[in-house]
């Protein structure tokens, strides 16, 4: 299994980090690669599963996620498979800096087919394609809190 971690500081609460987080929903709007969701509503314990189709190298693909764990408030964590072979788990934990503040970490675990050639391909690319990706979620996440939190402007021409 191939590991990346990423962390932001986002001026939102801690708890609008929260919501943004297990409502899947959102993920089009915070995912660039992704194409829709099917899911029955919020995140809300170990078990709850959605379906994410996402569009990579101009070809969708549609994996289905399972939370394996879930600390309300705290911590949470799918699992699923982007495209045959290919598995990931994706932790996200939110903590409070301040009232007004809070840290998001993205933890990203995967693992591609083939073995050995498959590690190396993750060497060459993959790896990076992930953390860009996560960087991308980041952004996103935060983009989503600060603006309900009233910290940053709404951005009318997006």
């Amino acid at each position: 299994m191939t590991h990346t971690t990423s962390t932001r500081d986002i001026d939102a609460p801690a708890p609008a980090v929260w919501n943004v987080l297990v409502d899947v929903d959102l993920l089009p709007s915070i995912s660039p690669s992704t194409v829709s969701v099917r899911s029955s509503g919020l995140l809300e314990r170990v078990g709850d599963e959605f379906d994410q189709t996402v569009k990579l190298a101009g070809r969708k693909f549609t994996s289905s996620w399972s939370v394996t764990r879930f600390d309300r408030g705290a911590a949470i964590t799918v699992t699923g498979s982007v495209m045959p072979g290919v598995r990931y788990s994706i932790t996200e934990e939110v903590a409070p800096i301040t009232n007004d503040r809070s840290k998001l970490t993205v933890s990203v675990e995967y693992s591609l087919p083939l073995g050995m050639l498959g590690r190396l391909a993750g060497r060459l690319g993959a790896e990076r394609k992930a953390l860009a990706e996560t960087e991308q979620v980041l952004d996103g996440i935060a983009r989503l809190t600060e603006r309900a939190a009233g910290t940053m402007p709404v951005d009318r021409t997006a």
